[in-house]
Protein backbone atom coordinates (compact mmCIF):
# COMPACT_ATOMS: atom_id res chain seq x y z
CA UNK A 1 0.00 0.00 0.00
CA UNK A 2 2.85 2.38 0.87
CA UNK A 3 4.40 1.82 -2.56
CA UNK A 4 1.19 2.89 -4.33
CA UNK A 5 1.01 6.01 -2.14
CA UNK A 6 4.60 6.89 -3.01
CA UNK A 7 3.86 6.40 -6.72
CA UNK A 8 0.74 8.55 -6.46
CA UNK A 9 2.58 11.32 -4.64
CA UNK A 10 5.43 11.23 -7.14
CA UNK A 11 3.00 11.47 -10.06
CA UNK A 12 1.12 14.37 -8.49
CA UNK A 13 4.31 16.29 -7.81
CA UNK A 14 5.41 15.75 -11.41
CA UNK A 15 2.06 17.09 -12.67
CA UNK A 16 2.32 20.19 -10.49
CA UNK A 17 5.90 20.76 -11.68
CA UNK A 18 4.75 20.58 -15.29
CA UNK A 19 1.97 23.05 -14.58
CA UNK A 20 4.43 25.50 -13.06
CA UNK A 21 6.96 25.32 -15.88
CA UNK A 22 4.29 25.26 -18.59
CA UNK A 23 2.84 28.60 -17.46
CA UNK A 24 4.74 31.52 -18.96
CA UNK A 25 6.15 34.04 -16.48
CA UNK A 26 3.65 36.64 -17.74
CA UNK A 27 0.79 34.36 -16.74
CA UNK A 28 1.60 34.82 -13.05
CA UNK A 29 -0.99 37.30 -11.86
CA UNK A 30 -1.43 39.28 -8.66
CA UNK A 31 -4.81 39.84 -6.98
CA UNK A 32 -4.81 43.39 -8.40
CA UNK A 33 -4.17 42.01 -11.89
CA UNK A 34 -7.11 39.61 -11.56
CA UNK A 35 -9.44 42.46 -10.64
CA UNK A 36 -8.22 44.58 -13.56
CA UNK A 37 -8.40 41.71 -16.03
CA UNK A 38 -11.92 40.79 -14.88
CA UNK A 39 -13.11 44.33 -15.64
CA UNK A 40 -11.34 44.41 -19.00
CA UNK A 41 -13.14 44.87 -22.31
CA UNK A 42 -10.36 43.02 -24.17
CA UNK A 43 -11.04 39.40 -25.11
CA UNK A 44 -7.39 38.35 -24.61
CA UNK A 45 -7.49 39.45 -20.97
CA UNK A 46 -10.42 37.13 -20.27
CA UNK A 47 -8.62 34.29 -22.05
CA UNK A 48 -5.63 34.84 -19.72
CA UNK A 49 -7.96 34.55 -16.73
CA UNK A 50 -9.64 31.43 -18.14
CA UNK A 51 -6.23 29.79 -18.57
CA UNK A 52 -5.22 30.78 -15.04
CA UNK A 53 -8.44 29.42 -13.54
CA UNK A 54 -8.11 26.12 -15.42
CA UNK A 55 -4.52 25.69 -14.16
CA UNK A 56 -5.63 26.48 -10.61
CA UNK A 57 -8.48 23.95 -10.96
CA UNK A 58 -5.95 21.30 -12.00
CA UNK A 59 -3.93 22.07 -8.85
CA UNK A 60 -7.03 21.53 -6.70
CA UNK A 61 -7.84 18.26 -8.51
CA UNK A 62 -4.27 17.07 -7.88
CA UNK A 63 -4.59 18.03 -4.22
CA UNK A 64 -7.87 16.12 -3.97
CA UNK A 65 -6.27 13.03 -5.53
CA UNK A 66 -3.34 13.29 -3.14
CA UNK A 67 -5.66 13.41 -0.13
CA UNK A 68 -7.81 10.57 -1.50
CA UNK A 69 -4.64 8.46 -1.67
CA UNK A 70 -3.81 9.51 1.88
CA UNK A 71 -7.30 8.44 3.01
CA UNK A 72 -6.81 5.01 1.42
CA UNK A 73 -3.45 4.60 3.11
CA UNK A 74 -4.78 5.71 6.49
CA UNK A 75 -7.77 3.35 6.30
CA UNK A 76 -5.46 0.44 5.48
CA UNK A 77 -3.62 0.91 8.78
CA UNK A 78 -4.59 -1.06 11.86
CA UNK A 79 -7.60 0.34 13.72
CA UNK A 80 -6.35 3.49 15.34
CA UNK A 81 -8.37 6.55 16.36
CA UNK A 82 -5.68 8.93 15.17
CA UNK A 83 -5.49 7.35 11.70
CA UNK A 84 -9.28 7.38 11.34
CA UNK A 85 -9.46 11.03 12.42
CA UNK A 86 -6.78 11.94 9.91
CA UNK A 87 -8.61 9.96 7.21
CA UNK A 88 -11.87 11.75 7.96
CA UNK A 89 -10.22 15.17 7.82
CA UNK A 90 -8.26 14.32 4.66
CA UNK A 91 -11.47 13.11 2.96
CA UNK A 92 -13.19 16.34 4.00
CA UNK A 93 -10.35 18.40 2.54
CA UNK A 94 -10.34 16.33 -0.67
CA UNK A 95 -14.05 17.02 -1.14
CA UNK A 96 -13.51 20.76 -0.69
CA UNK A 97 -10.63 20.64 -3.16
CA UNK A 98 -12.91 19.02 -5.76
CA UNK A 99 -15.58 21.68 -5.11
CA UNK A 100 -12.99 24.44 -5.49
CA UNK A 101 -11.79 22.90 -8.76
CA UNK A 102 -15.37 22.84 -10.06
CA UNK A 103 -15.88 26.51 -9.11
CA UNK A 104 -12.62 27.45 -10.83
CA UNK A 105 -13.66 25.61 -14.00
CA UNK A 106 -16.97 27.53 -13.89
CA UNK A 107 -15.04 30.81 -13.63
CA UNK A 108 -12.85 29.77 -16.56
CA UNK A 109 -15.94 28.94 -18.61
CA UNK A 110 -17.47 32.34 -17.86
CA UNK A 111 -14.30 34.17 -18.84
CA UNK A 112 -14.11 32.16 -22.07
CA UNK A 113 -17.70 33.15 -22.85
CA UNK A 114 -16.91 36.80 -22.12
CA UNK A 115 -13.82 36.58 -24.34
CA UNK A 116 -15.89 35.05 -27.13
CA UNK A 117 -18.53 37.77 -26.82
CA UNK A 118 -15.90 40.51 -26.76
CA UNK A 119 -14.05 38.89 -29.66
CA UNK A 120 -17.21 38.78 -31.74
CA UNK A 121 -17.91 42.43 -30.88
CA UNK A 122 -14.39 43.33 -32.05
CA UNK A 123 -14.85 41.48 -35.35
CA UNK A 124 -18.51 42.42 -35.81
CA UNK A 125 -19.49 38.76 -36.18
CA UNK A 126 -22.12 37.22 -33.89
CA UNK A 127 -21.00 34.58 -31.44
CA UNK A 128 -21.45 31.04 -32.75
CA UNK A 129 -22.40 29.53 -29.38
CA UNK A 130 -24.65 32.33 -28.13
CA UNK A 131 -26.02 32.71 -24.64
CA UNK A 132 -24.27 33.84 -21.50
CA UNK A 133 -22.03 30.81 -21.06
CA UNK A 134 -21.22 29.99 -24.64
CA UNK A 135 -23.52 26.97 -24.48
CA UNK A 136 -26.50 28.46 -26.29
CA UNK A 137 -28.29 29.02 -22.97
CA UNK A 138 -30.59 31.97 -22.49
CA UNK A 139 -29.41 34.88 -20.40
CA UNK A 140 -28.77 33.23 -17.05
CA UNK A 141 -29.04 36.45 -15.04
CA UNK A 142 -32.53 37.21 -16.39
CA UNK A 143 -33.66 33.63 -15.81
CA UNK A 144 -32.44 33.71 -12.22
CA UNK A 145 -34.13 37.08 -11.60
CA UNK A 146 -37.42 35.76 -13.02
CA UNK A 147 -37.16 32.65 -10.82
CA UNK A 148 -36.46 34.75 -7.71
CA UNK A 149 -39.42 37.01 -8.53
CA UNK A 150 -41.68 33.98 -8.95
CA UNK A 151 -40.55 32.57 -5.61
CA UNK A 152 -41.13 35.92 -3.88
CA UNK A 153 -44.72 35.95 -5.15
CA UNK A 154 -45.51 32.56 -3.59
CA UNK A 155 -46.79 32.48 -0.01
CA UNK A 156 -44.59 30.54 2.38
CA UNK A 157 -46.12 27.27 3.51
CA UNK A 158 -45.11 25.44 6.68
CA UNK A 159 -43.33 22.14 6.20
CA UNK A 160 -45.63 19.11 6.46
CA UNK A 161 -45.38 17.11 9.68
CA UNK A 162 -44.11 13.58 9.18
CA UNK A 163 -46.77 10.87 9.25
CA UNK A 164 -46.68 8.32 12.04
CA UNK A 165 -45.78 4.77 10.96
CA UNK A 166 -48.72 2.38 10.55
CA UNK A 167 -47.01 -0.65 12.02
CA UNK A 168 -47.87 -2.00 15.47
CA UNK A 169 -45.43 -1.62 18.35
CA UNK A 170 -43.67 -4.79 19.49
Amino acid sequence: MRRSLVHTLTGLLACEFLLVIAMPAGAQTTPGDIIKLSASTVAADHRVLATRYRAHAAEHEADAALHDALVSDLKARPADDEAWDLARDAAHYAQHSREAAEALRDLAQHHEAIAERLGSAETGKPSAAGGCCGKGMADKGKAMADKAKGMADKPTEPAPTPAKPNHPAH
